[in-house]
């Protein structure tokens, strides 16, 4: 029997033994999972923050964009304004120049073409039209 209970003890303080050694496995294990989850924390909470920021730098850009759209846009409104002006202008240089040609034009076409065409001008009447408008540029 003493052998018997000898053995129990000796098994017992093994047993105790390997408990302890146990213990300090899984006490050791579980720090390096705490360890390893606070660092993947840091890394989360880094995360966060970056993606926080680029949500906000994204917002300001999308702004931004708009307001260089509109101000595209506004530019396109006053190319085309300038375009629009610059043809009324041109319009109207154009017509004035055609009206302050008109009265000698008019004079011209007044008598019927076929006159004009039937009197063949002479070097005579050449000069005698040349004088009278001389003489009408000196009054």
């Amino acid at each position: 029997m003493s052998s018997d209970v000898g053995y129990d003890i000796v098994e017992y303080g093994a047993s105790v033994e390997t408990k302890d050694e146990t213990c300090l496995t899984l006490h050791l294990e579980t720090q390096e999972i705490e360890a390893v989850n606070e660092e993947t924390e840091k890394c989360v909470g880094k995360e966060t923050r970056t993606e926080e920021q680029l949500k906000k730098d994204l917002g300001y850009a999308k702004k931004e964009l708009r307001s260089l759209n509109q101000g595209a846009l506004d530019q396109l409104d006053g190319a085309k304004m300038f375009s629009t002006l610059a043809q009324n202008l041109n319009q109207e240089f154009e017509s004035g120049i055609v009206q302050s040609t008109m009265p000698a034009a008019a004079i011209l076409s007044s008598e019927p073409s076929s006159k004009l065409l039937s009197r063949p001008i002479t070097p005579e009447a050449q000069r005698t039209n040349d004088n009278n408008n001389n003489n009408n540029n000196n009054d």
